[in-house]
């Protein structure tokens, strides 16, 4: 109540939904602070893990056509940024494909996982190779019956001698599916060590 021609002041609290308005901005605040801190923790890591392969300059590309394989490798071959191609399958890191090893002297076969590669293969992605050599030009086929394993497979194997030059017994694990129709079959065989590559992860063998 005030007399007429008197001036009003009113001072008001501040009402609940002002007080919820805040609270929600702050604790939004903070669970931005949190998210950012642990972004900025998983980019940090990323950065500083070494992936054991040249990522960098690297670009994967995967061919879901086979048919169009020849015509897009020439395609990227003529871009001059392009220094050199490897191909594998499976893909350039996926783990490989599973199968039976045996090698004379081992107790029974043990599992281990195979890719095919490209002689360019160890070059492109900077995986060293630690003894022997890698795969030659005209060892450019699914048939060739050689191969280079990782440290680690040479180690199980071969414990007390050099792997180079010794015989592996492959044999398909049929437990993972029946092969697809542009996947490169592997046939049970004996391959002759070549090569011994540095440890990468998801890398146990190959075969040209």
């Amino acid at each position: 109540v005030r007399a007429c021609g008197s001036p009003l002041f009113v001072n008001a609290r501040p009402g609940r939904a002002r007080n919820a308005l805040v609270a929600l901005q702050v604790t939004a605040s903070v669970l931005l602070l949190i998210c950012s801190a642990i972004f900025l923790r998983s980019a940090w890591g990323a950065a500083t893990i070494d992936p054991g392969v040249r990522t960098a300059d690297t670009v994967f590309v995967s061919i879901a056509n086979e048919q169009a394989r020849g015509a897009l490798l020439e395609a990227i071959k003529s871009e001059p940024s392009v220094v050199s191609i490897a191909a594998s399958w499976p893909g350039a890191l996926g783990g490989g494909r599973a199968a039976f090893a045996d090698a004379a002297g081992a107790s029974g076969k043990s599992s281990i996982a195979y890719i095919f590669v490209s002689p360019e293969y160890f070059s492109v992605l900077g995986i060293d190779i630690v003894r022997g050599r890698g795969f030659a030009p005209t060892e450019r086929s699914a048939t060739v019956a050689v191969a280079v394993v990782s440290e680690s497979v040479a180690h199980r194997f071969w414990p007390d001698r050099d792997a180079i030059g010794q015989a592996l017994r492959l044999e398909p694990d049929q437990t993972g599916g029946a092969p697809g129709p542009d996947e490169p079959p592997l046939p049970s065989r004996t391959v002759d060590v070549v090569g011994i590559a540095r440890d990468v992860p998801g890398f146990r063998f190959v075969s040209s």
